[in-house]
């Protein structure tokens, strides 16, 4: 759940944020908190501009890709950790069975 703060914070990027942020390529090393802020500035700012439109939704395409990516990341991390947890289980165990016998 977001605090004050994270609100604060996401409310505070610019458009030119995002420029800056893809033009320097640290849009894709930012942390999640980043790439929402990102997403909301590119959100809340209109562009009448056809041409700045186009570029504007490859940058929000591009931040959803980078989100579902450290998403992924998360995951396998997680699946990871849980699937040595099942082998180390599974190892105790048949050491307890052939123990037992």
């Amino acid at each position: 759940m977001a605090t004050q703060l994270d609100i604060q914070s996401i409310e505070s990027r610019t458009e030119t944020d995002v420029l800056e942020a893809f033009a320097s390529g640290n849009v894709f090393n930012a942390p999640d908190s980043e790439l929402y802020a990102y997403l909301n500035a590119l959100c809340k700012t209109p562009f009448d501009n056809e041409r700045i439109r186009h570029r504007v939704i490859i940058q929000g395409l591009t931040i959803g890709q980078l989100l579902m990516k450290n998403f992924a990341s998360r995951l396998d991390r997680k699946n990871t950790l849980l699937t040595v947890v099942v082998i180390i289980l599974a190892t105790v165990s048949i050491c307890a069975q052939l123990l037992h016998h």
